[in-house]
């Protein structure tokens, strides 16, 4: 993988290109455009908290959010620091990766839907185990995301996953 100092000008600029190429691909996809500047200014945007133990990710994660309209309430390298943040940071959402020093997002999950059951969590991560899956889905995430992804599935998903309801079964 490619070292990027600035990721939120490498988001940037590949997004000004690909409009560059095709400003209406998101039409043919059937997506939102790329950037939601244009979002309901009366709309509070939605608070995220982003876990991953890889700085990079986080970074990649937190520019990537901010162009889609969100904001960033937080960020913690380890399940622990998470949980502590909690109610500081006072989460809508939660992007979770799995594989962590210390104890895993599948714990950080269940600790989460136990004690603040109104947060979201969608996992973000490299483990494409079905296993992994299934456990993660069974203790109440609400989207599973696999590393490498593209931009605008992380904001498809967590638009997504604040639009269940929380007693859906698929949360």
């Amino acid at each position: 993988m490619r070292r990027c100092d600035n990721p939120s000008a490498y988001i940037q600029s590949n997004t000004a290109a690909a409009n560059a190429i095709r400003p209406d691909r998101h039409k043919i996809a059937g997506l939102p455009p790329l950037r939601f500047a244009q979002m309901n200014s009366k709309e509070k945007p939605a608070r995220v908290l982003v876990v991953d133990d890889d700085t990079l990710m986080r970074e990649v994660l937190k520019a990537l959010l901010r162009d889609e309209g969100f904001e960033v309430a937080g960020e913690a390298r380890d399940g622990q620091s998470a949980l502590a943040l909690l109610d500081r940071s006072r989460p809508d959402i939660v992007c979770l990766d799995v594989n962590m020093p210390g104890m895993s997002g599948i714990d950080v999950l269940k600790n989460i839907r136990a004690s603040n059951p109104e947060i979201r969590v969608v996992m973000i991560t490299g483990d494409s185990s079905m296993g992994t899956v299934r456990e993660a889905v069974g203790f109440g995430a609400m989207g599973y995301i696999i590393k490498p992804f593209k931009a605008g599935r992380v904001s498809t998903s967590l638009r997504a996953a604040l639009k269940t309801p929380l007693d859906s079964p698929f949360g």
